[in-house]
C-alpha cells in the first residue's frame, strides 16, 4: 500500500482507477516523462475480454496525440503470454528483450506503440 500511495503522488506518473458502476475492477498507470511507458494494468479476471483494456490504450493514445508523442511503451513479463498477446493486438511490436535471469520474474519484453 506504501508503494501505491507513493506512485499516487508522484509528479511523473497518471494513475487511471478503472470502475464498473460503483465498483472499482482495476486500474493502469502510465509514466508521462520522456518516453511515455503504460508502466502497468491491472483489471479483475472476471472483466478481463470485454474490451477495458482497449479503452484504457485509447486514453493512452490520446494523451499522447494531444502532446505530439508518436510512440509509447510498456514492459511485459517475458513469460506472461496472454498479456503478450493483448499488447501484440493493440498493435505492440517488442523492440527489446531482456532474458534468462535465475528468477523467471525478472525476464521482461518491452513493448512499442505507434499512436498514428
Amino acid at each position: 500500500m506504501q508503494r501505491d500511495l507513493a506512485r499516487i503522488k508522484d509528479p511523473d506518473l497518471r494513475v487511471y482507477l478503472i470502475r464498473f458502476v460503483d465498483t472499482p475492477i482495476g486500474y493502469f498507470v502510465l509514466k508521462i516523462t520522456d518516453p511515455v511507458y503504460i508502466s502497468s494494468l491491472y483489471l479483475l479476471k472476471e472483466y478481463q475480454h470485454q474490451g477495458i483494456g482497449r479503452q484504457a490504450f485509447m486514453i493512452v493514445k490520446q494523451f499522447c496525440m494531444e502532446r505530439g508523442i508518436s510512440r509509447y511503451y510498456c514492459n511485459c513479463n517475458a513469460h506472461n503470454h496472454p498479456a503478450q498477446a493483448f499488447y501484440h493486438a493493440m498493435g505492440g511490436v517488442i523492440i527489446k528483450q531482456d532474458l534468462g535471469h535465475e528468477n523467471k520474474q525478472e525476464d521482461q519484453l518491452t513493448f512499442e506503440f505507434k499512436v498514428n
